[in-house]
């Protein structure tokens, strides 16, 4: 097998191919190890990153938290904040500095990676070489444009699993532009929220004009 893949000119095999990660620590030995194989470890440089869980649970404090360490290994940082529930106060707290942060309140997946590609084309007419560390908070808030700016009587839902996730990927793979050998140093670290059968399905379609709300059935 071996000798008939070394004849193949168009095939390369994953031995051939290297990438050295940096790593920006979690702040937490267990999740550096969970993430990286490496109790020193963390989120990879580059690569994406997913942090997923229940409401409350320290998703987006995790994320800050990196931001910070990042900042103090002198790389680049940018929020997308598409909650709108960081403030500078807290950042602060957990040691990340919002005066060398960029920050944006995306409205939809499109705003989102647009303003990223933004940032990191403007950063590297200066600094090629620098990693940018950046926090996408949270995706699940975020719509795709298409539905954003549909007529809502008669949009139908675009959910991740029926095209926005291929722009989701798509609008991703401008972070890690670049062949194996010298890849762009950008992380992407998103965070999503679980979803839980109690939450309501945007695909229902309600009634217009009901007359009354519908009851219950008993048990």
């Amino acid at each position: 097998m071996e000798d008939v893949l070394s004849l193949l000119k168009s095939v390369s095999t994953l031995s051939k191919q290297s990438r050295a990660y940096k790593y920006v620590t979690t702040g937490s030995y267990a999740l550096n190890y969970v993430i990286s194989g490496k109790m020193d470890g963390g989120v990879p440089v580059p690569g994406i990153t997913q942090f997923i869980g229940d409401s409350s649970t320290g998703k987006s404090a995790f994320a800050t938290a990196i931001l910070g360490n990042a900042q103090r290994l002198g790389y680049y940082t940018l929020y997308e904040d598409a909650e709108n529930t960081l403030s500078a106060e807290f950042a602060r707290i957990l040691g990340l500095d919002p005066e060398v942060m960029a920050y944006n309140n995306p409205g939809t997946i499109e705003d989102a990676f647009e303003h990223m590609e933004l940032v990191v084309k403007e950063i590297r007419q200066h600094d090629k070489d620098t990693p940018i560390v950046i926090v996408l908070d949270s995706l699940p808030v975020l719509d795709v444009r298409e539905e954003a700016l549909a007529d809502p009587a008669s949009a139908q839902p675009v959910r991740l699993t029926d095209g926005g996730g291929e722009r989701f990927v798509s609008h991703a793979g401008v972070l890690d532009q670049g062949n194996l050998e010298r890849p762009d140093p950008i992380p992407l670290i998103w965070i999503e929220g679980k979803f839980h059968p109690l939450e309501v399905d945007p695909t229902i379609q309600l009634e217009s004009n009901p007359t009354r709300p519908k009851s219950l059935p008993r048990r």
